[in-house]
């Protein structure tokens, strides 16, 4: 079902679940750079939420962040919330290898019997594929069309996607295997405020910035429609942080630590902090394209330079649009994505 031709006008995510069972559910691959934001693994918990409703079918998750400890926090998720046969991908040879904040503290706590706190199957990379062997496979088993790809960290693993070869997972290249089996692709990244001077930049964006020359080639190659939420988006959202309470398993949670983390780091005073919901956004579209809380710019055409600068051309057969955040509705936004993130799986409530 392509992107087009989806249902228009419904005002409420109520509506929208009850109505998902009329359509073929998207297949999902969940492209992150899990570890260097807590918002990633948020994103990945309204997933597990969709999937659970049968909304989608979460088909694999591959990680741009070049550090071991990204796959093994992202399988303490997975095992946490019951997807612990979840494919899983990492790059190889990517960006950012530091630790982060977060994802090797959680591997690392242990019981008073030293004993990890968190179970994992994952304990190197050298366990798992590269990502675009993992994407490839997605895609190859899924119907026409069917698939929603939603990167919300570095370009790098879909670029590398897009200029894959053939291979005995399908005899299709990469641009070809997503021009066949992709409806449409989320993207977090760009920043598409406009500045207060004509004639200055828009400013950059991290997952742009870090690895621009990925950007470049995704963007400018890939055959299928590509929907981005600007940082702009994600920063007018707030994640409040008080409502993490109601994330299952409360204080235990992994998610809830990771944020505990990452909230000391962003308030050393106070380790209190709403993070901006940049990664939550581009999850709730691609799953809610029809939601109230968005509208679509025109159709145009992103494209970045070197420096990571991104620009936006209105084009009337452009394959990119980006998201504008109703202001409005925002209240009803944050409290939406609250309740997604407190998804607990039906066996163990």
């Amino acid at each position: 079902m392509h992107l087009m031709m989806k249902l228009l006008g419904c005002a409420f995510l109520g509506v929208f679940a009850a109505l998902g069972n009329i359509y073929a559910k998207p297949a999902v691959i969940f492209d992150t750079d899990m570890g260097n934001d807590v918002d990633d693994a948020l994103a990945l918990v309204m997933l597990y939420d969709a999937d659970a409703k049968g909304l989608i079918d979460l088909k694999a998750v591959t990680i741009s962040k070049d550090n071991p400890y990204s796959a093994v926090f992202t399988d303490i998720l997975n095992l946490y919330y019951g997807f612990g046969n979840l494919p899983t991908g990492v790059v190889k040879d990517g960006k950012t290898k530091d630790d982060g904040h977060f994802a090797r503290k959680i591997a690392e706590l242990k019981n008073a019997d030293g004993l990890y706190v968190y179970a994992r199957a994952c304990l190197d990379n050298a366990q798992l594929e590269d990502a675009v062997k993992t994407m490839r496979r997605a895609l190859a088993a899924c119907a026409d069309n069917e698939a929603v790809l939603i990167i919300v960290g570095f370009s790098t693993n879909f670029a590398r996607l897009l200029e894959s070869a053939a291979d005995d997972i399908s005899p299709l290249d990469g641009a070809a295997l997503v021009a066949k089996k992709v409806d449409f692709v989320s993207v977090m990244a760009g920043n598409f405020e406009k500045p207060a001077n004509a004639a200055d930049k828009t400013k950059k964006e991290y997952n742009v910035y870090l690895d621009a020359p990925a950007a470049q080639r995704a963007w400018a190659l890939c055959p299928r429609p590509v929907i981005f939420s600007g940082f702009e988006v994600g920063e007018a959202v707030k994640f409040p942080q008080d409502s993490l309470k109601n994330l299952y398993g409360g204080a235990q949670n992994p998610a809830y630590k990771a944020y505990e983390f990452f909230a000391w780091v962003a308030d050393k005073k106070n380790g209190r902090h709403d993070r901006p919901c940049w990664d939550l956004t581009s999850v709730l579209y691609a799953v809610y394209p029809q939601s109230p809380y968005f509208r679509l710019s025109e159709a145009g055409t992103v494209t970045s330079d070197a420096e990571g600068f991104t620009a936006f051309k209105p084009q009337a057969n452009g394959l990119h649009r980006y998201l504008i955040l109703n202001g409005a509705a925002l209240e009803d936004l944050r409290a939406e994505l609250v309740r997604q993130c407190s998804y607990a799986p039906d066996s163990k409530k």
